[in-house]
């Protein structure tokens, strides 16, 4: 709606009377018009209601009593809590180490005692959480009553105090710890390296935690975060890989531990400062890098037997990287098995009494399959020659022909019959 007066039109009197109609209009539709109340603003309480510095002193009205008196802080020990306020009169620690906090008002301790608990408030000394929620009321008193603590402060003792919440990160206690233990001779291909870390508190995982560290000096890796979240201890794991040796062994630099993704039950960050890991030899690393090597080769009808220098890890086995022929008939195999040192590829069909089969082993998608349990591969072989002896199933004891060209044996005869 548009309204407005003509001015050029109008007399100035036709024109004055004009505005003013359209002036009560304005003030008659704003009245009516549903206009929302202003909104009160909530201010939520604090995170700290209460601190100070205070310096312990005698407490001339009880004998044995040690206490931090509020003394000339009495500004300071005033406190609102919503929108009440209410005054400490002291915070006492007797002979046997229990701490107290005593209130102005002995009507509002039980109140206030809720209050706290409710807004997430604990009493703190030196940054050591005393839960409010765990104290009890003294009888006929105003006085909360908190667990009894190992340190009792003496005259003069200077000693940080603060009712609030939880601000203060979480720290590392302990740490880093090496808590596998290796062989006597040091960790090997496969090995877990697992290493702790403590915490002041429990402490919750956000994210994916890694640990750096340095093996052979030169060469970065991370250890992945495995266990603890919930708890005060983070447990880091780190598995050897093929190759890897550490004569002097593994090393983990000072304050490396990424804190912004471990935080405490508040939503603190943890402040993971550390030491670094020392390097004894307790966690070298010690691979076997040498390759397992074939020393005899045996058949009988329904099976060839490969016999190594070491034992072999059936997890890499794949049938793909065999080939066995029997003249011109291609023979399929249907299995592959390792035990011990021994492999025994099962075949798809019978070899015939004095029949040679060849056998070939070779890559298969770029990678050799037999393998030792850490991790090195034997060297491929072509057109190795075994004839079946037997002729029937019994246990194989005849060792057959392998030719010596293909042969690697280690100064032993045992490439031929």
């Amino acid at each position: 709606m548009l309204l407005r007066c003509r001015s050029i039109l109008a007399t100035r009197d036709r024109f004055q009377k004009c505005q003013l109609a359209i002036a009560m209009a304005i003030a008659l539709l704003s009245a009516s018009l549903p206009f929302a109340e202003p909104v009160q603003a909530q201010v939520a309480n604090p995170e700290t209601l209460w601190e100070a510095t205070m310096t312990a002193g005698a407490n001339s009205n009880s004998v044995g009593y040690l206490s931090a008196e509020i003394g000339s802080l009495t500004a300071s020990a005033t406190f609102s809590l919503d929108g009440t306020q209410y005054e400490i009169t002291g915070i006492y620690q007797n002979a046997s180490g229990r701490l107290r906090l005593r209130m102005a008002d002995q009507a509002v301790t039980s109140h206030l005692q809720a209050l706290f608990v409710d807004n997430g408030y604990d009493l703190y000394i030196d940054q050591q959480q005393f839960a409010i929620e765990d104290s009890t009321l003294r009888s006929g008193n105003s006085e909360f009553w908190w667990t009894t603590v190992s340190q009792l402060w003496q005259d003069g003792d200077s000693i940080d105090i603060r009712i609030g919440k939880d601000i203060y990160p979480p720290t590392i206690v302990n740490g880093p710890q090496l808590v596998s233990v290796p062989p006597s001779d040091g960790y090997t291909f496969h090995s877990y390296i697992d290493i702790q870390f403590e915490f002041s508190e429990p402490v919750t995982v956000t994210g994916d935690l890694r640990l750096p560290i340095v093996i052979d000096g030169q060469r970065k890796t991370r250890a992945r975060y495995r266990s603890g979240s919930g708890t005060s201890t983070l447990l880091f794991r780190y598995t050897v890989s093929t190759y890897e040796v550490d004569p002097d062994g593994i090393e983990i630099v000072a304050d490396i531990l990424n804190g912004s993704l471990v935080v405490d039950a508040a939503g603190n960050s943890a402040a993971a400062d550390h030491s670094e890991f020392p390097a004894p030899n307790i966690h070298t690393i010690h691979n076997d890098v040498t390759p397992p090597v074939l020393q005899r080769l045996w058949a009988n009808s329904s099976s060839l037997r490969l016999v190594y220098d070491e034992p072999l890890s059936q997890r890499s086995l794949l049938v793909q990287s065999f080939t066995a022929t029997a003249g011109e008939r291609i023979i399929s195999i249907d299995s592959i098995r390792a035990v011990e040192n021994t492999m025994r590829l099962t075949l798809a069909e019978p070899i015939q009494a004095g029949e040679s089969v060849t056998l070939t082993y070779r890559a298969y998608s770029g990678r050799l399959t037999i393998r030792d349990f850490h991790g090195n591969s034997s060297a491929r072989f072509s057109d190795r020659i075994v004839e079946n002896l037997t002729g029937q199933d019994l246990p194989e004891v005849t060792i057959s022909y392998v030719s010596t060209d293909q042969c690697v044996h280690n100064g032993s005869s045992l490439c031929s019959v």
